[in-house]
């Protein structure tokens, strides 16, 4: 029976969830505004470099070597057609980014209940450390974790099961990798015949039209050419170990508050959701074995932080709550969580404050200035402004960001160099770059 207290508190807890979804809007706004027309990710040019080709009828797959799916491409070319502009395109990432953050929070809700995690859910995702890192980056990632969010509050329901394995696809369609999360998302499903059904059948609707449309050229630069750039070495891969646990700490505090709530008798009131959330952070955060790779690094994060967000801020309730499965005062683990909190805000907001440095709390212990910004928006508007000065017919001698801004070509008429360089199977391809010399400035 529905009573009059429990109408109230779900209208507070709607209400808390739309503050939080403005405080996120604000938050976004703002660090959009902080971060214009810096550089943090080249790859991000080398994205959107492909995409405007595409939209200019160039030979993606074929000529031009191109090292992700399709699916980032088409979106980008369609952005681009309403305005050739990095900015454009950065602001539809960071509205995909929102929009996830409000499916998370939903998520949060059906979980626990809890008015101020709900809200809290969303505000906190804009501010996690990688993610603001890499906000409004034009990338794989952004366009992935809109379809996981979406598949997270599809999968619970029986209904929603079908939709949610579309969405798994789609993700899938954005960054490969994203098969991880895919499978362990139709695996949790409340209907996985329907869910695996949605995933198959998107699945092969993809590839047909990506084979139909580029050849199979898609599965030689984006499959075979990614397998034979090489492996980091161990060193290398520790550090970035190190410094990934440094940053995730605190997610991984409340998700371990989770587990042991579990074990110790604790159960969210929609057991369906948590098992899907539970799911698809643990397959997302598989997906960090893809930095074994070359060429590929920490910036993959931001799917991983947003969704363990669920699943910590899960646990957060649990440990927070009066009546917990925690022993101990209840003020006290509420500093710890309120410490917690803390320290990922503190990791963000000296990544903004030093973005030369890379944040010395957002670093990991006795780390050198690392994962810092590439070039300021002045450094950037000055380069672009020298790359226009050069004459039209000479590739560019700067960054893909700058490239792009110019207008201008990167050598051998290739967005991407850098797989060409290191994949000896495009050996042909690389000479044809270095070939391309008389590049400006």
């Amino acid at each position: 029976m529905i009573t009059q207290a429990s109408l109230a508190a779900s209208r507070r807890t709607v209400r808390s969830a739309h503050a939080g979804l403005a405080l996120a809007l604000a938050l976004a706004a703002a660090l959009t505004a902080v971060r214009w027309h810096q550089d943090w990710n080249g790859s991000e040019g080398t994205y959107a470099l492909t995409a405007r080709s595409l939209l200019n009828g160039g030979d993606l797959y074929g000529h031009t070597v191109v090292a992700q799916p399709p699916a980032l491409f088409v979106l980008g070319a369609g952005v681009l057609a309403l305005g050739d502009s990095l900015d454009l395109l950065r602001v539809v990432m960071v509205v995909l980014q929102v929009v996830a953050l409000a499916l998370l929070a939903l998520a949060v809700r059906r979980m626990t209940g809890s008015w101020w995690a709900t809200a809290a859910t969303a505000p906190i995702g804009v501010v996690l450390p990688w993610s603001v890192h890499e906000q409004g980056i034009f990338q794989p990632e952004a366009l992935a974790l809109p379809c996981l969010a979406g598949a997270l509050v599809l999968a619970p329901g029986r209904r929603g099961a079908g939709w949610a394995g579309v969405l798994l696809a789609l993700a899938v369609g954005a960054k490969l990798p994203m098969a991880l999360p895919a499978l362990a998302g139709v695996w949790a499903a409340a209907d996985r015949r329907a869910a695996a059904g949605g995933f198959v059948a998107t699945g092969a609707v993809l590839a047909i039209a990506s084979l139909a449309a580029f050849g199979s050229g898609v599965a030689d630069d984006a499959v075979v050419a990614q397998l034979d750039v090489g492996r980091h070495g161990l060193r290398y891969l520790a550090e970035m170990g190190v410094q990934g646990a440094w940053n995730l700490a605190p997610l991984v505090l409340g998700v371990a508050a989770a587990a042991v709530a579990w074990r110790r008798g604790w159960r969210p009131p929609d057991r369906a959701q948590w098992r899907v959330a539970v799911a698809l952070a643990a397959g997302t955060a598989l997906t960090l074995a893809s930095t074994t790779k070359v060429g590929t690094s920490l910036t993959v994060m931001p799917p991983v932080e947003a969704m363990l967000l669920p699943v910590a801020v899960a646990g957060a309730v649990a440990w927070t709550d009066d009546i917990s499965v925690f022993r101990g005062a209840a003020l006290r683990r509420r500093l710890v969580a309120v410490a917690a909190v803390a320290f990922l805000l503190a990791q963000s907001l000296s990544l903004v404050a030093q973005p030369r440095r890379g944040g010395a709390i957002f670093l990991r212990p006795l780390s050198a200035p690392a994962w810092n910004v590439r070039l300021t928006g002045p450094e950037v508007d000055a380069h672009v402004s020298a790359l226009s000065n050069c004459p039209p017919s000479q590739p560019s001698g700067d960054g893909t960001v700058v490239t792009f801004r110019a207008g201008r070509r990167m050598p051998g008429d290739q967005p991407d160099v850098f797989l060409p360089e290191h994949a000896h199977r495009l050996a042909g391809v690389a000479r044809e770059v270095a070939a391309d010399r008389r590049r400006c400035p």
